[in-house]
């Protein structure tokens, strides 16, 4: 008996153990020559001589062993030497050695990736199945929270990953009392703008959340599922929220809250739909907000903490002419008794340009006009009586100064 003998006896015992154990072989043997040492392997220098690459897909160990089978069956005893024998272990070490390789580079990509992450482990009464039983659409999945499973190329299960959408997250927490939305329904909407109309309750100035200026004061309007407004939220320069409005829909109306205070005034939510002497707000009254069907405002009433009516203003949107618009107010007291009224008009660019203030028995006491100068950013004020005559002309650098 020769040498090698038992070692190619070895090999063959080996290959048709590891065959039976995981089924027949694939048809169609390829032909190689004697000389072809190299079975299903890289060679020695071609082992580690690069980076292994991102999406290395491993070759299949049964087939690797049922080539080195065939191949062996078909040689002529007297070809097979020791050098045969060598390359054969090496050609099959070399394969093992470059998969092992590749778990190991990508191992370390994604140690590199997560490093200075903290790894928590919960335990779970479900099982992968369960988690996993209902594939969505990526259009779907956008919308509402879920599970993300990734694969790898040879499609084994690699992570699986619980992700809510930033949109439908941020709403959750703008919406604020934990109120889960139904999974089936796409949650509000939520606008951010520079300013804002009272009387409309409309933003002014769409404004993209990403593109936002630093220190400067904004509005967050969040709409239900027909659009319609159900909070309005005001943000200062240093983005604290100063005040928000909600409108209750079972109770019909919106109530308005300051943030942090105790006393306000109503001039603070609008300079020009409320007279200075009645927007008082006394540490807990409370202010209640109606709005008609057009979704506009409707009135705005005033209750102490005893729940009795002290002031309330109404609102009555005028005819537009030649695209200025306008809105009547009227300041009542408790019991209902008209105390004065005021009109407000804006441009064709949504701007105030006059207020006209009246006695409870509607004659005019004065107006307050607003002429833009757009070269200068100024604005001009000028005020009359109601014989027209100017009683105050001045001008303001910004609206917000001539309030």
């Amino acid at each position: 008996m020769r040498w090698w003998t038992p070692v190619v006896c070895l090999v063959l015992l080996l290959t048709a153990a590891g065959s039976t154990a995981r089924g027949s072989g694939a048809s169609g043997e390829q032909e190689q020559t004697p000389a072809d040492t190299s079975i299903g392997s890289r060679g020695k220098d071609q082992s580690r001589s690069g980076p292994v690459p991102e999406f290395y897909q491993a070759p299949d160990i049964k087939e690797v062993w049922r080539q080195a089978r065939a191949q062996v069956q078909r040689m002529d005893p007297a070809a097979i030497n020791r050098q045969y024998v060598l390359a054969l272990i090496d050609s099959l070490a070399e394969t093992i050695q470059y998969d092992f390789d590749s778990l190991a580079s990508r191992a370390r990509a994604v140690e590199s990736s997560e490093r200075g992450y903290t790894h928590k482990y919960y335990r779970s009464s479900f099982t992968r199945g369960e988690l996993l039983e209902k594939e969505i659409s990526r259009r779907q999945a956008v919308k509402i929270p879920h599970f993300h499973a990734a694969y790898d190329p040879q499609g084994y299960l690699v992570r699986v990953r619980y992700q809510e959408p930033r949109r439908w997250r941020a709403t959750q927490l703008a919406m604020g009392q934990g109120t889960q939305q139904p999974e089936a329904a796409p949650p509000p909407f939520v606008r951010y703008f520079r300013d804002w109309n009272l009387d409309r309750l409309q933003g002014r100035e769409y404004l993209k959340k990403r593109k936002m200026t630093e220190g400067a004061p904004y509005y967050r309007f969040i709409y239900d599922q027909s659009d319609q407004v159900q909070r309005i939220e005001h943000f200062d320069a240093e983005d604290i929220k100063r005040y928000h409005l909600d409108f209750l829909e079972k109770a019909g109306y919106g109530k308005l809250e300051f943030i942090g205070v105790e006393g306000f005034s109503l001039l603070e939510v609008d300079p020009y739909l409320f007279h200075s002497d009645r927007s008082l707000v006394k540490p807990r009254w409370m202010v209640a907000v109606t709005r008609d069907s057009a979704g506009m405002l409707a009135s705005v009433q005033v209750f102490n903490q005893l729940q009795q009516l002290i002031y309330y203003y109404t609102y009555q949107q005028l005819p537009i002419e030649q695209g200025k618009s306008a809105v009547r107010v009227t300041l009542l007291s408790g019991e209902a008794v008209i105390e004065s009224a005021f009109t407000v008009t804006y441009d064709q660019y949504n701007r105030i340009s006059e207020r006209a203030f009246f006695n409870a028995e509607g004659n005019l006491l004065s107006t307050i006009n607003y002429t833009y100068r757009s070269r200068s950013g100024e604005v001009l004020v000028t005020t009359r009586n109601a014989a027209g005559i100017i009683l105050s002309q001045r001008n303001y650098l910004a609206l917000s100064d001539a309030d």
